[in-house]
């Protein structure tokens, strides 16, 4: 048994060393002329920088035990310290009640609270058929109108009554802001940690990688190599061959082509697969132009100077802002710069074509000093550089209607019974980087039980529903999680 894997990030490599681990022999394609995908580090002159903040946060033992044995001594635990720019204050997330009213003042604060009590009455009148009506029906208009509201429509580049209720649900990890106050007393207070939902802030520490998370593909991607697995770059997909039944061969732009394979596992985005792989009158070729991405424009700031702000990670929701988040790596680990120096990530939601897209670097970088010199973080002579990176395909975007359109494209190309999507693009999901290799050690254990018909389905984990003989069954290790991954 052979499996050809198409994408190099964290999912394709994870999944090409568990498959190894094995004994099932892989060849991985990679687009790019390097791994990583969006887990990759940028580095130059002794500073390293992550395209935003990546986490390891699971209580998935076998996750654990995969990252222990891929990365080492590499794997550090990290003290965790996240804050939300909010009214001209930088406010520790988990909120401090002392923090929240000094901020917002206590009418404001009192108003809140008042709607957060009333929540629970107004939830089951709304409709909530996007984002929008929901988090105004679970936290109240004012929440909604100071923080929700402008961070989304910032973010996503869209009304927020324009994306899919799917997307409330999934990236706000309470469905209230009573139960905001409750869980973070329970944090606060009891030490209490969150799992279950991964997009979670409400936990004290993280795992993380020494020298930048692209150190976690250059682990993977050795060991690939070594245990016999073959990884080559510049390979962008161009064609699949396929019959009713099967996937038989793939083609690249350069000429080259593999039909030596029992499996192929993709996690390169789900709109170009599905547009390759289905045939050119098949009508469901059409919704792939239903599932569009937000493109993000990184700056990377070299400073002079041990730090900025005490923060790991900070969102900043006010419009004025140009960027919507920031990271200093500094946080994460000394190495990441140079002695008495920091390394700062500012993160700018903007797709090809727009004007913040197009914008001249140094513009860019200027407004991203300004705003730091302002809040009194940054002097502007120890700026010592500045790099700008701009990925096309960051985020996928959850409109309205996402999820079937995805569902029925993954089911389109389930019908294909050795052809497997997943990771983050190919599943067309905002996910972290553990789901990705949760996903990894799922899709690992059905390959090596000769399952068919590998799919992905809402109502598991990850991977789940796989069609065997007319009868579905869970993945052999999915029974055994005591947290299973949330989508």
């Amino acid at each position: 048994m052979t499996v050809a894997i198409v994408g190099a990030g964290v999912t394709g490599l994870s999944l090409g060393y568990l498959l190894l681990k094995r004994g099932i022999p892989v060849r991985i394609y990679e687009a790019a002329p390097h791994s990583g995908g969006l887990a990759s580090t940028f580095r130059r002159d002794g500073f390293a920088f992550d395209l935003g903040p990546h986490e390891f946060v699971s209580d998935n033992p076998a996750l654990k035990v995969l990252l222990q044995e891929v990365c080492g001594d590499d794997l550090l635990t990290v003290r965790k310290r996240v804050a939300q720019h909010f009214r001209g204050r930088a406010l520790s997330y988990p909120f401090e009640v002392a923090d929240v009213v000094r901020s917002m003042g206590p009418v404001l604060s009192a108003r809140i609270v008042a709607e957060a009590l009333l929540a629970p009455l107004r939830k089951d009148k709304s409709a909530q058929p996007n984002f929008e009506s929901w988090t105004r029906a679970h936290f109240g208009p004012t929440l909604y109108d100071i923080y929700f509201g402008p961070y989304t429509r910032k973010v996503w580049g869209v009304a927020p009554t324009e994306l899919d209720v799917a997307t409330a649900k999934s990236r706000i990890s309470v469905d209230s802001a009573w139960q905001l106050m409750k869980k973070t007393v329970a944090h606060h207070f009891f030490g209490e940690e969150e799992f279950e939902n991964p997009h979670s802030e409400l936990r004290h520490s993280f795992l993380y990688v020494r020298h930048g998370i692209g150190r976690l593909q250059e682990h993977l991607e050795r060991r690939v190599r070594e245990m016999g697995g073959e990884v080559q770059f510049g390979k962008r997909l161009a064609k699949l061959e396929r019959d009713e039944r099967r996937v038989r061969a793939l083609e690249f732009d350069d000429g080259t082509r593999d039909a030596a394979f029992d499996y192929v596992a993709s996690s390169a985005p789900l709109p170009l697969v599905a547009g390759l792989t289905l045939g050119l009158d098949d009508p469901r070729r059409v919704a792939v132009q239903k599932l569009p991405f937000r493109g993000m424009v990184f700056i990377f700031l070299r400073v002079k100077q041990p730090k900025t702000a005490d923060f790991h990670w900070i969102y900043f929701p006010e419009p004025r802002c140009t960027f919507q988040r920031t990271t200093e790596f500094v946080h994460f680990g000394a190495e990441m710069a140079p002695p008495g120096c920091s390394s700062i990530a500012f993160e700018i939601a903007a797709n090809p074509g727009e004007a913040l897209w197009n914008k001249p670097d140094a513009e860019l970088v200027k407004a991203c000093v300004d705003e730091y010199v302002r809040l009194g973080w940054l002097k502007p002579e120890n700026v010592l550089g500045a790099d700008v990176l701009r990925i096309p395909h960051a985020y996928p975007i959850q409109v309205s209607g996402f999820r079937e359109t995805a569902d029925g494209l993954i089911g389109a190309l389930g019908q294909f019974e050795n052809s497997i999507t997943l990771g983050r693009q190919g599943l067309f999901r905002y996910c972290n980087i553990n789901e990705c290799l949760e996903m990894s050690l799922d899709v690992t254990a059905a390959i090596a039980a000769g399952q068919r018909s590998i799919r992905y389905q809402q109502a598991t984990s990850w991977i789940g529903a796989f069609a065997e003989g007319g009868r579905d069954a869970r993945p052999a290790n999915a029974a055994d999680r005591s947290a299973p991954a949330r989508s």
